[in-house]
């Protein structure tokens, strides 16, 4: 019987977020009769290891205090090194990066370690951070992997921009739609748990608090929506170097008994099914997972025409798009579905339907293991 093809996974943490939930999702699904999945990670406490090495996924952590702005001096050598001893030692047959440093890390690793295979994961398209050396180092790298998978079309793009010969392979995000299915019992459990009185409009967003995800959008947004609705609640669900500065905007606004903030959940589920409609004010975004997540969980979505959410939630079919930095137009999108409960739950069901067609993980994971089998073939 021919033993599992070992591959070892190199990510920045293992934290909550997008990029290392997906990560999760395709490791617990791989088919292990094939492959024999490993992670390696540099920062954080690893809040998700618990459940990878549950699932039989072995994790690494090799320190790092901080990202790395100088990626091959001072701090990042040892764990660089000590990576590369467990590629060669661990004779993988590929070794695959997420993320810029630890793309960066896992690349010259693998290359000292003469990994037959390397794969890239791109989450982004950095064109706010075109001028920083250390982005465009990363660029200049790529060519060492033998494929890059792009999360969207966008991000596709953005890689055959800088890398035209590059070899970029789409292959979207993927959950389990039927885990986020929710009945009025449990919609109403949820919303007793956040203590939300009855008949109150529940307003909601996942999304850490960075420049990236638009809170000096949505804040003044929320305040114009309430001088036309004001018998709503919103919750932020999220961490961040920005939560305070979100916290003083929302007293300003005089939103605070009005907004809620409650730090990083585990189970996206428990703000979800405890909303009426889902809102993300990004500026950018290579995919937005809790998008997939809201509308599987039946929301109607108000969101940024920005990148790949085009992609990921069909305008006019499952939610509404409006510009990126216009709390204005932000107002209004959300104000017409508080308006129209018919549309918003046909919306919340076109959303359902979108899911299982486009973003079901076994696809996800089907497309990842027929990629690896094709470039180990190739090698």
């Amino acid at each position: 019987m021919t033993r599992p093809l070992r591959l070892l996974h190199v990510i920045n943490s293992l934290e909550l977020g997008g990029a290392e939930t997906r990560l999760v999702s395709l490791l617990k699904g791989l088919d292990r009769r094939r492959f024999a999945p490993e992670v390696a990670y540099f920062l954080g406490p690893g809040t998700l290891v618990g459940e990878l090495e549950e699932a039989g996924v072995p994790c690494s952590k090799f320190p790092l205090d901080r990202l790395p702005s100088a990626p091959l001096f001072g701090q990042p050598v040892p764990p660089l090194l000590g990576l590369a001893r467990t590629l060669r030692r661990g004779r993988f047959a590929i070794c695959h990066t997420h993320l810029v440093h630890a793309g960066l890390l896992g690349r010259f690793a693998a290359r000292l370690a003469s990994t037959p295979v390397l794969v890239h994961t791109q989450h982004c398209a950095f064109h706010s951070k075109e001028l920083t050396w250390f982005y465009r180092l990363d660029r200049r790298t790529w060519w060492m992997n033998r494929a890059i998978i792009a999360l969207s079309e966008a991000i596709a793009r953005y890689v055959r921009e800088h890398r035209p010969r590059m070899r970029v392979e789409v292959i979207r995000t993927g959950i389990d739609p039927a885990a986020f299915a929710a009945g009025e019992e449990q919609r109403a459990s949820a919303r007793q748990r956040m203590g939300i009185p009855e008949g109150t409009a529940v307003i909601g967003t996942v999304a850490n608090f960075r420049d990236q995800k638009g809170y000096g959008v949505l804040v003044p947004a929320l305040a114009r929506v309430r001088q036309s609705y004001p018998n709503f609640v919103a919750i932020f669900a999220g961490h961040g170097p920005l939560r305070d500065q979100v916290w003083r905007s929302l007293a300003e606004h005089g939103l605070e008994k009005q907004v809620r903030i409650i730090g990083t959940v585990r189970d996206v589920r428990e703000v979800l099914h405890a909303l009426d409609l889902f809102v993300l004010s990004s500026h950018w975004e290579g995919f937005g997972k809790v998008l997939i997540e809201a509308m599987a969980s039946g929301l109607p979505v108000v969101a940024t025409r920005v990148e790949a959410i085009p992609e990921v939630v069909p305008e006019g079919v499952a939610g509404l798009l409006v510009r990126p930095g216009d709390p204005y137009a932000l107002a209004e999108a959300i104000l017409s579905l508080l308006g129209d409960p018919e549309r918003s739950r046909a919306l919340g069901a076109n959303g359902v339907v979108t899911v299982r067609e486009k973003f079901d993980e076994r696809r996800m994971i089907g497309e990842v293991e027929a990629l690896y089998e094709e470039l180990l073939g190739g090698r």
